[in-house]
């Protein structure tokens, strides 16, 4: 029998909310990083090692959630992370020792892992014609997302302290817990697909796809991470005008993703993965060009971004339907996977983006492009004959 397949209104409305409320335990939080040192007594260094942990055990607790979704089905294991996190955040809200703080948010993180099964969702319960679309949605509104976090959450600590990002965001769990369980699961768990085993070839078509996706979001997020020294430390930008800047990068995430949207169904998706390589690559190179001239540094720094996080749009969605469908067996394992590479690169690579700019700004333009070239290395592995007849099964 045919899987009862979500009404795709109902599933995309869902996707937007854990693309939103995905943001919040880190990058909203980030500027209410001073009052909660000075709230609990936290040295900063303290507590931005607990910041840096907070991905890796999302990353951890990812692979977890996998195993337990194939045995159990993704709308249950969702649930349980959802609720997790809820009580965790509740509890922050009530914690006054920091002890409290630290170890409820390690929990709270675990139940962010959850938040990984969204690729798996896609997986089973839409039609495959619209998979690619619905993560294109999904890429988008992440980076818009992120891009726009600094700006809200400033807004929401000049209105009521730290604890009003944890506030809105226990609000907004509530929320997602609430239409993924009205939404019917429409599929039994995952281990109960009668779908072929992935040979030898498909599994490292998947592992080179994920690596793939994976570089893609660490061009984006090293960007993300480093632009608050280079713009507000170095080149004195207040917070607001800084804000407002990231706001015109979201808003090119945005046109990156219509253009992704437009090639959906029209290229084939290692033809957008390629296109997108290249538009990373030119973007690097512009970067290092342009500021080896020493002129319009913040100019200089932000027009190739948007070049380069063009090219983001299109690999991400492109490169994430490849690795999937890769694995069709295992879609939640392969969702688990996939996120917590992508989590681990993120993390790492940004971490060597930030130190390398103590060598100097133009560091971050020469390391933006040499994960680039080496997104564009894959994707030429890629295209193959081997693995883009795997890719194309």
């Amino acid at each position: 029998m045919k899987p009862a397949y979500l009404t795709q209104p109902r599933l995309m409305h869902l996707l937007l909310l854990i693309s939103l409320v995905a943001v919040f335990p880190l990058d909203v939080l980030l500027t209410s990083i001073p009052e909660i040192a000075s709230r609990f007594q936290i040295a900063p260094e303290a507590l931005s090692a607990q910041l840096a942990a907070f991905p890796v055990i999302v990353a951890v607790g990812q692979l977890l959630a996998g195993q337990a979704a194939e045995r159990w089905g993704l709308r249950p294991v969702f649930l349980c992370c959802g609720a997790l996190t809820l009580l965790a955040t509740l509890g922050i809200l009530c914690a006054t020792h920091a002890w409290q703080f630290q170890w409820l948010r390690g929990l709270q993180a675990l139940g962010c892992a959850g938040y990984g099964l969204s690729n798996a969702m896609v997986q089973v319960q839409l039609e495959p014609a619209m998979r690619a679309k619905a993560r294109v949605v999904m890429t988008t509104a992440s980076g818009v997302f992120i891009s726009t976090a600094p700006l809200f959450g400033a807004m929401l600590q000049g209105l009521a302290g730290w604890r009003a990002s944890f506030a809105v965001y226990a609000l907004l769990v509530g929320v997602v817990l609430w239409c993924a369980y009205r939404a019917p699961s429409g599929h039994p768990p995952v281990a109960a697909s009668t779908a072929a085993l992935p040979t030898t070839h498909a599994t490292g078509a998947f592992w080179l796809n994920s690596v793939l996706c994976a570089l893609a979001f660490s061009v984006h997020f090293s960007f993300i991470v480093a632009s608050p020294l280079l713009f507000m430390e170095r080149y004195a930008l207040s917070s607001w005008a800084y804000a407002w800047l990231l706001l015109v990068y979201g808003a090119c995430y945005v046109a990156g993703g219509w253009l992704a949207a437009k090639a959906c169904g029209r290229i084939p998706a290692h033809r957008q993965v390629g296109w997108g390589c290249a538009l990373m690559l030119a973007g690097g190179l512009a970067m290092v060009l342009l500021q080896s001239h020493g002129r319009w540094q913040v100019l200089a720094i932000l027009l190739p971004a948007l070049v380069s996080v063009c090219g983001v749009c299109l690999v991400r969605p492109a490169a994430t339907c490849l690795a999937m469908d890769a694995r069709p067996r295992r879609p939640a394992r392969a969702a688990a996977t996939l996120g917590t590479v992508t989590f681990v690169a993120g993390g790492s690579l940004s971490w060597v983006a930030t130190t390398l700019l103590g060598w100097g700004d133009q560091c971050l333009g020469y390391w933006l492009a040499l994960m680039a070239a080496a997104s564009c290395l894959i994707a030429w592995l890629l295209r193959r004959p081997l693995w883009k007849a795997e890719s194309e099964t």
